[in-house]
């Protein structure tokens, strides 16, 4: 074996060399052959090369792969065109009636008093007593005696001012019997007619007489002011606020009490210009009552009456203000037989308190409208912008319909534009398109499946 591994070699080696001086003298195979001829296997002949191989295998097979695409897509039948099929939309309607509604109208303010008076003192002194009850939050009648102030400057006046009647009178008697003995003693003279005014001393007379007018006025001012130390009630009130005590020494013009009427209270409600269209007030230029209005507070309701407007519009918030007037918001008024407020009455005891409806407090309030005709109720989610309504008709087709917006609610819109029994789109209005076509959803079937129980139910 070593012998023929050393032949298989030399063997090997001496045609290599053949070979290589084959090619060196150009008596080697030919040069036209396609192979590469830089290394052959032993034993003679031509060989592929490696080379050779790895270049043009990976070519025949991309040309081989080129070939058959070309040819599937050149013998391929182009299948029937054919229009994608077009699926409605699904959306749930609303059918609308045409109604005539009366709508309550909401809004809110604070209870003002009628009157607020602040008393003040007409004459100078010092007080001298106040009414065991003259607190803030008392209630007190109509003539009810509140303070006194020291009346004895004022009865003295009144005494100077006799005196100097009765002399005043005195003297008038006097000049009167003078003048009467002065038109004797002219006429004496044989004189005739009427005598000079000098002679029957008018002059004189008529100073008395003024004199005396004068002593009275005088007195009759005293007696004013004798009644003004006593400050009385000048309507049936609450006393607010207390400016005095006993010993203070006041002068005309001070404050003393600040009052507040009691038999009807006033709450000033803001209307928006579009709802105060809608309000029943043609009463009230006859100077009658513009309807009921029902007052509500934290602790009850009550029921007032609108009695004016201010017909002035408030700029910054576009509304006009209803006056509402509630009559004896304290209940504490005693009522006649004919049911009209009387005269408080001193002494009551307290009201209960959902009766009782403060100054100051707020309330709400419901201000009905007049009768609206033709009128539609719409959600809100139904509404394309605030002019505009999407409308199924013939079964499945949209419509665009123009609607005009009368009275809003939080949940809803009234909206004028509509006929009965029109379906109103409320599933995505707005991106519903004229004509387009649609699935109108049956609310009556439940289209969405309900989950299977378990098995131990």
């Amino acid at each position: 074996r070593g012998t023929q591994s050393g032949r298989s070699g030399t063997d090997y080696d001496q045609a290599r060399g053949i070979h290589l001086a084959d090619h060196k003298q150009g008596t080697g195979p030919s040069k036209r052959s396609p192979f590469p001829q830089s290394f052959c296997f032993p034993g003679g002949g031509i060989g592929t090369t490696f080379l050779g191989v790895k270049i043009v295998l990976p070519i025949l097979v991309i040309l081989l792969g080129a070939g058959i695409f070309v040819g599937t897509q050149l013998f391929k039948k182009s299948p029937a065109e054919t229009e994608p099929e077009i699926v409605p939309r699904a959306v749930k309607t609303t059918k609308v009636e045409v109604t005539t509604e009366r709508f309550d109208i909401r809004t809110s303010g604070f209870l003002q008093a009628r009157d607020r008076s602040i008393v003040s003192a007409a004459v100078a002194g010092p007080i001298v007593d106040t009414h065991e009850r003259l607190y803030p939050g008392e209630f007190f009648a109509a003539g009810e005696t509140l303070l006194q102030i020291d009346p004895a400057d004022y009865e003295t006046q009144i005494a100077r001012a006799e005196s100097q009647i009765a002399a005043q009178k005195a003297l008038l008697a006097q000049e009167e019997a003078r003048a009467e003995q002065a038109l004797r003693d002219w006429r004496k003279l044989g004189r005739s007619g009427e005598a000079p005014a000098l002679v029957a001393r008018k002059p004189q007379l008529a100073q008395l007489r003024s004199a005396l007018d004068a002593a009275v006025a005088e007195r009759d001012l005293a007696r004013t002011n004798l009644s003004r130390t006593t400050v009385e009630a000048p309507f049936d009130s609450l006393v607010s606020a207390k400016e005095v005590e006993v010993g203070h020494y006041v002068t005309p013009g001070a404050p003393l009490l600040t009052l507040l009427a009691v038999d009807f209270a006033e709450v000033r409600l803001p209307v928006d210009l579009e709802d105060f269209a809608l309000l029943d007030l043609e009463s009230l230029r006859n100077n009658d009552s513009g309807g009921e209005v029902e007052l509500r507070a934290d602790q009850g309701r009550r029921t007032g009456e609108i009695v004016r407007t201010e017909n002035v519009v408030d700029e910054a918030t576009r509304s006009m203000n209803v006056i509402v007037r509630l009559a004896d918001p304290y209940a504490r008024l005693s009522k006649s037989e004919t049911g009209s407020i009387s005269r408080i009455q001193p002494g009551d005891t307290a009201p209960a308190f959902a009766e009782v409806f403060s100054v100051g407090q707020y309330v709400e309030a419901s201000l009905k409208s007049r009768p609206v005709k033709s009128v539609s109720r719409v959600p809100w989610v139904a509404m394309r912008g605030r002019d505009e309504v999407a409308v199924v008709v013939e079964g499945s087709l949209i419509e665009i319909r123009p609607v005009s917006i009368t009275y809003e609610t939080a949940e809803a819109v009234f909206v004028r534009g509509l006929q009965n029994g029109d379906e109103v789109v409320l599933t995505s209005p707005s991106r519903a398109l004229p004509g387009e076509k649609v699935d109108v959803i049956d609310d009556s079937v439940d289209t969405v499946p309900s989950k299977p129980k378990p098995a131990d139910e």
